[in-house]
């Protein structure tokens, strides 16, 4: 996907430890939601080796920021500053002042310098239940260095050589920002390049500061929406419903309860949009329970020995189709 700047309307759950997938109970991470979750595999603070890591208290979420051990002194530059980089407005994407306040940029008379780029890669490991795993980068930028007038910073991104950003990005002087790709990278085999190529009218190379990035996991197994599930226990009970309706509803889809059609949306609990009990043999009066599955579609209760007049509750369903 395109990438996302929170500086621009932007479009995840934040792990404790590199083994442990992201929870919906986090502010930030849009990217995971009630059917997907985010594993780190790394958390890279760039520009600095050999120190100390990053965590709680600067950063508030207790993320831990690990020294980039792969720095080559004669690749990379290790660029800093002693002056406190400014969070955004959006802390969904912000790195903390320890972390921002260095960076790495290609040194001069390396490769890297020599086609003013900066390539980074990582990779998420292929395993039987993902054999082509999805990822997510988020990068963090900030200029650290005081640019003289003349001078400018500006780049390109791409990701696995396609082109990430609409337009050329220069970092702001001591303030955080971050673009990330809002969809999962797909079809790599889990490799995923990042590269920070220099403009023509750029008279410094670039530069990163930091770097997250995780491999997508499926939760969508997650159960059916609370109030579907309440309904549905009320009309069993109600009318003895003889069906062998058991466990969730909705999930696994491979054992929806018989005469339900479920729908599975990305970011929020299955809900159940079809019920058909005809000949059911089901007696009384039509009670107000159905009125409470406020997803539902198509409602088929023919061929019952239902009595009495229909709830007008029912005709308030916002998507319920006349059959």
């Amino acid at each position: 996907g395109s990438p996302r700047s929170p500086r621009s309307p932007a479009s995840s759950w934040s792990p404790r430890s590199p083994a442990s997938p992201c929870s919906p109970a986090s502010p930030r991470y849009p990217q995971a939601n009630a059917t997907q979750a985010l594993v780190l595999v790394d958390r890279s603070n760039l520009g600095i080796s050999g120190a100390a890591l990053v965590r709680y208290p600067e950063d508030p979420y207790d993320h831990v920021w690990i020294p980039w051990s792969e720095i080559d002194s004669n690749e990379w530059a290790e660029i800093s500053t002693p002056e406190k980089v400014k969070e955004l407005a959006d802390l969904r994407f912000n790195a903390p002042s320890a972390v921002m306040q260095t960076a790495i940029a290609p040194r001069n008379g390396s490769r890297s310098a020599s086609s003013r780029t900066i390539q980074l890669s990582w990779d998420a490991a292929p395993n039987h239940a993902y054999p082509d795993p999805e990822v997510i980068g988020i990068v963090y930028f900030a200029e650290v260095e005081v640019v003289a007038g003349g001078a400018a910073r500006q780049f390109e991104m791409a990701i696995n050589g396609k082109l990430w950003s609409k337009a050329p990005f220069t970092p702001q002087h001591l303030i955080c920002d971050a673009f990330f790709n809002s969809e999962a990278h797909r079809g790599f085999g889990g490799h995923y390049n990042i590269t920070l190529k220099a403009t023509a009218n750029s008279t410094l190379l670039p530069t990163i500061n930091a770097a997250e990035f995780f491999s997508v996991v499926s939760t969508a197994n997650v159960a059916t929406d609370t109030k579907d599930v309440v309904a549905m226990a009320a009309i069993k009970a109600k009318y003895e419903v003889k069906k062998n309706w058991a466990g969730d509803p909705c999930t696994p889809k491979t054992l929806v309860w018989e005469g339900l059609n479920c729908s599975y949306a990305m970011s929020m609990p299955p809900r159940i949009t079809r019920l058909n009990i005809s000949f059911g043999g089901l007696r009384g009066s039509i009670q107000s329970h159905f009125a409470n599955l406020k997803a539902i579609k198509y409602l088929d209760l023919s061929y019952n020995n239902f009595t009495g007049s229909i709830p007008n509750a029912l005709s308030e369903l916002p998507f319920l189709v006349p059959l």
